[in-house]
């Protein structure tokens, strides 16, 4: 029987520039470690998944981080070994070089003229207009229907609210 066991980020944002595994390797009760590098290379494209759509190296990217650690917990690596006890050792033997990045804590925040970006390569679409700098809005709509005054004016009550959740999803 192998056990696994997971390496994720200490850190809420942080650019991965090494992952040495030769020490784990050479642990005797390691049978397999795994990183990014051994995953599938996939293209930055979106693609339909079931009811949805997805961008398939992001979710490539949230299952093992490749040049990012985007949130705290992010997987890095992952050891099977024979047991679980050095299956934690073995991942404790995995040496992760980290460039600590400026994390991005709320959404508000991440909305921000100069808030650390997240992805790189997304641009934001603004009115079926890619724009031409990063940044942590994937795209802006605008839908209207019906004549909004003269709603307003026939409604027995108005009610306005702005309304948040936590993060369901990374």
């Amino acid at each position: 029987m192998l056990h696994g066991k997971v390496l994720r980020s200490p850190y809420a944002h942080a650019r991965i520039k090494s992952i040495d595994i030769s020490k784990a390797s050479s642990h005797p009760a390691v049978k397999c470690i795994i990183t990014s590098d051994d995953l599938p290379l996939v293209e930055d494209t979106i693609t339909e998944l079931g009811e949805t759509v997805i961008n398939l190296k992001y979710l490539s990217d949230n299952i093992l981080a490749s040049d990012k650690a985007l949130y705290k917990g992010h997987p890095v690596a992952a050891v099977a070994a024979t047991d679980p006890y050095l299956a934690e050792e073995a991942l404790n033997m995995i040496e992760v070089d980290y460039e600590i990045l400026e994390p991005v804590l709320d959404v508000r925040q991440a909305m921000e003229p100069g808030a650390p970006v997240l992805h790189e390569s997304l641009k934001k679409e603004s009115m079926g207009k890619e724009g031409d700098h990063s940044q942590n809005v994937a795209s802006h709509s605008q839908r209207k229907n019906g004549d909004l005054e003269a709603g307003f004016a026939a409604a027995d009550v108005i009610v306005e609210r702005d309304f948040s959740t936590a993060t369901v999803h990374q």
